[in-house]
């Protein structure tokens, strides 16, 4: 089954298949950061510093 699919599957697919998921980790991680970030400026105490 597998072995049929990777014969029709051309290697540039493959390299956009995980450019997609590389990038798709990257804006998840931002976003998580992001929501890091506006929690940690949200505190009085972090605003105090600047």
């Amino acid at each position: 089954m597998f072995k049929n699919i990777i014969k029709y599957v051309s290697p540039q697919a493959i390299i956009f298949a995980f450019y997609s998921l590389s990038a798709w980790f990257v804006f998840s991680s931002l976003g998580e950061l992001a929501a890091i970030w506006s929690q940690v400026f949200s505190n009085e105490k972090v605003m105090n510093i600047w």
